[in-house]
């Protein structure tokens, strides 16, 4: 979640006494949380709508919802400011976007612009990794501008906030945001400057600014680079940006350049999004007046044209979260109020009941329970570092994962318990638990029963007399435990599970080196099956 947060007083100062009577109202619209206590106003808002992440943009959101303005279609013009990019920084982050905004001096709004920017940092740029935003007084420097690579050791400059001054080096090694952020960078023996045609250092992407072009509260004239290494969260960031400075009153005129853009960068922005209204009947489960469709649209901030049956809207740049025609209707539902939807009981000619394969799992989770178990339930998705020196067969990861310890779909279960027996070091033995949940091998997903038992004697005895008692309360003649080689097992003291030809899991006493990976003290027997593949034999 995102929150955004100002005084009583500033709010009312800015936008008149009513203003947070009206974020109160507007909150049941959308859909987010506000909160009044103490003098301060909080809104706490969903991490995919960053085009609300400042009050001014909430207020101007607010005043088209209500009437009091009209959204415009407006194209980006062009500058006269040059923008050159060289190959060599294309290597170390490989996009980038500029544009120039112009207006009054931003005063009020000087303070909201940095924390803004920071918002869009920590959530479209993933503290960016994916996209950086360097903003900078235009009038300070002398156009056109460079972007280019340099050795670090061979650049100087001092920081925005005039606490490091020195080469690029030693800001990377000094610096908090040099070390915060100079891992982003491939290499920090080399780093990406932009400068203009006199060599004043503007910024150090995706690091940090410089103090020549560092901005005020009179700043009037900015320069906005946006640079990173995804084309789509730098397009995304492009257009929330460009809406602020218009919403606070500022031209904005887009710089041309010869490297590095985005592709189809203006095709985004007023895209069209057509359906039919029969489309619209059928998700929200009532037919619009086409008047009043168009209006409730229009409210929401869209452009709608209307084409007999169709409807043919366009969705401005800065709402990203928009990726079709059912998330219009969503908005649509919105306006139109869905204390105002009438309530359908739905007619359905079935009767529902429990799949049988769950009715199999909750019979092996009863038997379990009986002899003496604790039932754990542990992440799906857990951290790739339960996989050093293991294989790891489950061929899911998580692409920019928010946190390693979230990074890839299990393959198996017991892993996930031996985290939890580490966890739980201080509790009493014998800890015996087991866990009946889902994994992924290969591309194909099953449930799996684990079983384990810890305890300061623990052998591969304890664990095969569970097994041959849950063999006999499921009614198996066959079973059968052959000796083998089984991954994180002791060679020798474990084996694999067999019902006839097929083999449907693991059991033995846990290898030591995984018992330190894991900082457990204690034997640790398990065993580990397919209860997906053992249901389709059973029945």
């Amino acid at each position: 979640m995102v929150v955004i947060r100002e005084s009583e007083s500033n709010l009312k100062l800015l936008y008149g006494d009513d203003f947070i009577n009206e974020i109160l109202t507007f909150s049941g619209v959308i859909g987010f949380g506000v909160e009044v206590e103490e003098g301060e106003v909080r809104v706490e808002f969903n991490p995919d709508r960053p085009d609300l992440f400042a009050f001014s943009l909430l207020k101007r959101s607010m005043d088209i919802y209500n009437r009091k303005k009209e959204s415009k279609q407006e194209k980006i013009g062009l500058s006269k400011i040059g923008f050159v990019v060289e190959e060599s920084a294309l290597r170390l982050r490989p996009y980038i976007v500029t544009f120039q905004a112009s207006g009054k001096r931003i005063g009020k709004h000087f303070r909201e612009l940095i924390d803004f920017q920071e918002k869009l940092h920590q959530t479209v740029g993933k503290d960016r990794s994916k996209v950086s935003i360097g903003i900078h007084d235009l009038l300070r420097l002398t156009p056109p501008f460079h972007y280019s690579a340099f050795r670090a050791a061979d650049v100087k400059f001092t920081t925005y906030d005039n606490t490091v001054s020195g080469s690029a080096e030693k800001i990377l090694e000094e610096h908090q945001k040099g070390k915060e952020y100079g891992n982003l960078l491939p290499t920090k023996s080399e780093v990406l400057i932009i400068r203009d045609s006199k060599g004043e250092v503007l910024s150090m992407p995706p690091v940090i600014n410089g103090r020549e072009s560092a901005i005020s509260e009179e700043t009037s004239d900015f320069f906005i680079d946006i640079e990173g290494v995804d084309q789509i969260s730098i397009r995304n960031v492009y257009f929330i940006l460009v809406n602020y400075f218009r919403t606070i009153g500022f031209e904005v005129l887009g710089i041309k350049q010869n490297l590095g853009g985005i592709n189809n960068l203006d095709e985004f922005d007023n895209r069209s999004n057509v359906f039919t209204k029969s489309e619209i009947a059928r998700v929200i489960g009532l037919e619009i007046p086409e008047a009043e469709l168009v209006s409730l649209l229009e409210r929401m901030g869209y452009f709608p044209e209307l084409a007999g049956n169709s409807i043919n809207v366009k969705v401005p740049g800065q709402r990203i979260d928009v990726m079709g025609p059912v998330d219009i209707i969503e908005d649509i539902a919105k306006a139109y109020g869905y204390s105002n939807i009438t309530n359908v009981k739905p007619t359905i000619d079935l009767a529902g009941r429990e799949k049988s394969a769950n009715t199999f799992f909750n019979k092996v989770r009863t038997i379990m329970l009986g002899l003496g178990f604790q039932e754990v339930m542990s992440f799906v998705v857990v951290s790739n570092s339960f996989y050093e020196d293991l294989k790891y067969s489950g061929s899911a990861e998580i692409l920019n994962p928010k946190s390693l310890d979230f990074s890839v779909i299990r393959d198996r279960l017991y892993l996930g318990i031996m985290d939890f027996f580490r966890l739980n070091s201080r509790r009493n033995l014998p800890q015996k638990v087991f866990e009946i949940g889902s994994v992924l091998v290969g591309m194909e997903q099953h449930t799996n029963l684990c079983v384990a038992i810890e305890n300061s004697s623990s052998n591969f005895s304890n664990i095969k007399q569970i097994m041959d008692s849950l063999a006999i309360r499921l009614g198996i003649t066959e079973l059968k435990i052959a000796p083998g080689n089984a991954e994180s097992l002791i060679s020798g003291r474990c084996g694999e599970i067999s019902i006839g030809k097929a083999a449907i899991g693991i059991i033995g006493e846990m290898h030591p080196a995984v018992l330190d990976r894991f900082e457990i003290r204690n034997p640790v027997t398990m065993l580990e099956i397919n209860l997906t593949q053992l249901n389709l034999i059973l029945n």
